[in-house]
């Protein structure tokens, strides 16, 4: 794969070494795979039990020729096609019954944590952490109308746990919640009695949530980042807004620095108990 034109941004071959695990190949973690493998990672260990699916095609850069496969071969496909050079592991299998897991992510670089479901984002997060190992974790609000990418960078920030303790403490709760439904949500939802309404969006919004992920991933798997192309930001917590909510305008962010909290369990690695306790406003 010729990285030329990219070579004055990044250096390719510090990536070709480096092992990616994905977890959640759907239409918000392919994209990540594929910004990440046109920037030079080759070696893949891919999580996601999933066949696609005639309705995932309105999401998902998974062709109509691929309908029936899973999803993991469906990237792994275009892995191929792109970079000959790429070592893939395939697991089409739910890593909360996965013999594979742990000694996957025990052995890769950075973890990408790209599933909808929150029980797995937290036993995820788990593992990263007993392992050291950095996660980056993405998530799509209902209709795709914002998101969030969290990143945890062992002894440096907290895990995505400790996002959920601070949450929990500032009332934030549950974005989603926080944001009041449009009249067309509603009428959908309790009208027409759609009821997985809320998980929709179109594909172009959940591509910027997934775009961000990359771009933070790559920052963590590089060894010299460019100063230039990967500023120095000390936020791990970006929320992204596609619409205006209220008094949030549209395509604006929020960013905050989330250390180690002292009552989760990423503060006792090595028996020492974390003292950074607040979190910074980067706004």
């Amino acid at each position: 794969m010729d990285f030329d034109r990219i070579q004055y941004i990044l250096a390719p071959e510090e990536l070709e070494k480096k092992r990616v695990v994905v977890i959640g190949l759907g239409s918000g973690g392919a994209p990540v795979v594929q910004h990440l493998a046109m920037s030079g990672v080759r070696k893949w260990s891919l999580f996601d039990p999933d066949l696609l699916d005639e309705v995932n095609l309105v999401k998902h850069p998974g062709m109509r020729k691929d309908l029936g496969k899973t999803k993991i071969a469906v990237i792994a496909e275009w892995l191929m096609d792109r970079n000959p050079d790429s070592e893939i592991r395939e697991f089409p299998e739910d890593i909360l019954d996965s013999t594979d897991f742990e000694r996957e992510a025990r052995n890769a670089h950075l973890i990408i944590s790209a599933t909808d479901t929150l029980s797995v984002r937290q036993f995820i997060n788990r593992i990263a952490v007993r392992h050291g190992i950095p996660c980056v974790t993405a998530s799509v609000f209902r209709t795709a109308f914002g998101g969030e990418v969290y990143s945890y960078i062992p002894g440096k920030t907290g895990c995505y746990q400790c996002m959920n303790i601070v949450s929990g403490k500032l009332g934030w709760g549950n974005i989603e919640n926080q944001v009041e439904m449009t009249e067309d949500e509603q009428d959908r939802i309790y009208g027409l009695g759609q009821e997985d309404y809320r998980a929709s969006g179109l594909s172009m919004d959940i591509a910027i949530i997934s775009a961000i992920m990359a771009k933070r991933a790559l920052s963590l798997l590089l060894d010299s980042p460019n100063p230039v192309y990967f500023p120095q930001d000390s936020s791990n917590y970006l929320i992204f807004y596609m619409r205006g909510m209220g008094s949030i305008p549209s395509l604006s962010s929020l960013k905050y620095a989330i250390p180690a909290q002292k009552d989760c369990f990423c503060s006792f690695n090595d028996g020492e108990e974390s003292a950074a306790n607040e979190i910074s406003d980067l706004e």
